[in-house]
């Protein structure tokens, strides 16, 4: 009795090998990117925290009329929820600190820097 081998049963077998290892390898190189783009959505994230506290600080010394150079605890800005509603936290462990009026806030995590924003130019009339 010959056996019969049907060649079909055989390339079934290495397609599933292959398109597994296709699957392997996408994975294997999306995982880079996967972290990069969780580190720049927490970058973000505290920059918005550094921006709110900004505003909350500068809204605390308009209504007690502060001059530049005061210092503004966080917890002032905190209390009773009317400029902060909770203290924010740094999504990658950074932590906050106010610091005096006419000094942007600072994160303690590397690269979570408020950008530098230059007053705009008064156009001449």
């Amino acid at each position: 009795m010959a056996r019969r081998t049907n060649p079909v049963q055989g390339s079934l077998l290495t397609t599933l090998v292959l398109g597994l290892l296709v699957l392997i390898m996408l994975t294997l190189i999306s995982i880079p990117g996967i972290r990069r783009m969780r580190a720049n959505d927490a970058r973000q994230s505290c920059l918005e925290n550094l921006a709110l506290i900004t505003a909350a600080r500068e809204r605390y010394a308009v209504d007690y009329d502060l001059r530049g150079g005061a210092t503004v605890p966080l917890a002032l800005l905190i209390k009773e929820g009317k400029l902060l509603k909770t203290e924010p936290v740094c999504p990658s462990g950074g932590k906050y600190s106010v610091n005096p009026l006419g000094v942007a806030p600072t994160c303690s995590y590397k690269d979570h820097v408020l950008p530098i924003v230059k007053p705009a130019a008064k156009s001449a009339q």
